[in-house]
């Protein structure tokens, strides 16, 4: 990937993590503004019809203490203190008449009182309403209430000042949100950038890599968050691949090195068959030598596969019932005659039955290379024991021989392909072995350790699943 498409990237993930933190920053402002405006909007309502109503109670105490005539007195001071008037006052009979009224000229083009808003405010229930008026005075708020016997006090209080403010307020919260936004834009741009950072350390890595600049890693920073996380993923990653890569040069050298033997012998044999001389040896014997190398090379190239298939899972089982503890007995037969012969005293402990499931040529190949390292290894005079136990559900194979033991530097990699210890160089073989009985019995879901110190012998368990448990 070039480093265009990777900035466009960066940049379509940035302009998303800012658009969306700049909505919920943006909305959320603006439902707090919306809750604070109906907030203030219904305390100023709340407020003005409770002044209205005291007032409705004020003439009330008037009407009772002067009569209609202080009432209609009362009005007419009350109607003078504002200019322009901001309220006007009527009073009407149950008949709904007019009996007296501020400046009739206020107000030109208010609703005449309805019978309904009468017969209520006549029953003791106060009315209020809003409503809209043509000329300066564009909204009004209107109380109808009973203040005497048959007598209803219509107040009406101009919503001018009101509107006024809120209209502010709307203006202020607009002003505020729009700043708002632009902030919120830009801090989250400044957040996801910063976000983003470890992703551009984990992009450049990648492109660091991509130029076979394996030793590179994504630093971490320590915070312990997600990108942290991510950057230890990542680096854990690259030195498993790193190990990798490592690990098939080694076997790379390793192949290239065990065929170069066979391969420049069979040329040679080819060049004196073709030049007509023998070496002294005879044609038949030549050929015998030829077979033989390439018999080297196809168990070479054949046990690489296996060992390939089986790690990568692709190698098909034939799984049967078999006894784990009679096949170790076949296995340490077929070994007796070497063993004799080196003057190793073999012997088996495995006298219970110990069933397994799992695939016979497989699992005596596994448990026949144990006992060809074992014997291999163990000096003459030596011995080598083969125990086969059950233990929780397992079947647990044990080989132990008495041999120098394996030093702690090659425990770690003893397993691994074409790898061969010190001790290991002077004996034939090609360091495959034991990777093909690991290999093995990983296809059974089995495990395979070894335990060993140098002059006290080894032992190579190998732990199964019993065949009731499988």
């Amino acid at each position: 990937m070039s480093s265009g498409p990777r900035n466009r990237l960066a940049a379509t993930v940035s302009a998303r993590l800012t658009f969306w933190y700049s909505l919920i920053s943006i909305a959320s402002l603006a439902l707090a503004f919306a809750v604070a405006y109906l907030v203030i909007a219904s305390d100023l309502s709340r407020r003005i019809d409770q002044d209205m109503a005291d007032e409705a109670r004020e003439f009330s105490t008037v009407l009772a203490s002067q009569g209609l005539q202080g009432l209609k007195a009362y009005i007419k001071l009350e109607s003078e203190s504002a200019n322009p008037p901001e309220e006007i006052y009527q009073v009407f009979d149950s008949q709904g008449r007019l009996v007296a009224s501020s400046d009739p000229g206020a107000w030109p083009g208010r609703p005449p009182l309805s019978p309904a808003d009468l017969k209520r405010a006549l029953a003791g229930s106060p009315v209020f309403s809003t409503i809209s008026l043509p000329g300066p005075l564009k909204k009004a708020r209107l109380l109808c209430a009973a203040i005497g016997p048959g007598l209803v006090l219509r107040i009406g209080q101009s919503l001018d000042d009101t509107e006024r403010l809120l209209s502010e307020l709307r203006r202020v919260f607009g002003a505020v949100t729009a700043i708002g936004l632009v902030l919120a834009a830009l801090a989250g741009w400044f957040m996801a950038r910063r976000a983003l950072s470890g992703v551009a350390a984990l992009t450049r890595t990648a492109a660091e890599i991509g130029r076979q600049d394996l030793e590179s890693r994504v630093p971490v920073s320590g915070s312990g968050d997600e990108i942290d996380e991510l950057a230890r993923t990542f680096n854990a990653m690259l030195d498993r691949i790193q190990g990798l890569v490592a690990g098939m040069k080694e076997m790379t050298d390793s192949v290239a090195h065990d065929l170069r033997g066979p391969v420049a012998r069979i040329r040679l044999a080819a060049e004196m068959a073709l030049e007509g001389g023998t070496g002294g040896q005879k044609p038949a014997g030549m050929a015998a030598a030829v077979v033989e190398e390439c018999d080297q090379l196809l168990a070479l190239i054949n046990t690489t596969l296996a060992i390939s298939e089986a790690e990568a899972g692709l190698t098909r089982l034939e799984t049967v019932r078999l006894d784990l503890a009679g096949l170790a007995q076949e296995a340490a037969e077929l070994f007796r005659p070497v063993a004799e012969d080196k003057g190793i005293e073999l012997r088996v402990e495995a006298s219970s039955p110990a069933e397994v499931a799992g695939d016979r040529r497989k699992l005596q190949r596994a448990v026949a290379n144990l006992l060809d390292n074992a014997i291999k290894y163990t000096p003459r005079g030596g011995s080598v024991s083969v125990g086969v136990v059950l233990e929780a559900g397992r079947v647990v194979l044990n080989v132990r021989d008495s041999g120098p033991g394996i030093p702690e530097a090659d425990l770690l990699r003893i397993f691994d392909r074409f790898y061969r210890g010190d001790q290991s160089r002077s004996q034939p073989g090609h360091g495959l072995g034991l990777s093909l009985t690991r290999a093995f019995v990983s296809l059974h879901q089995g495990r395979i350790s070894v335990a060993s110190a140098p002059g006290q012998g080894s032992t190579f368990t190998v732990s199964l699943p019993r065949h009731s448990a499988a």
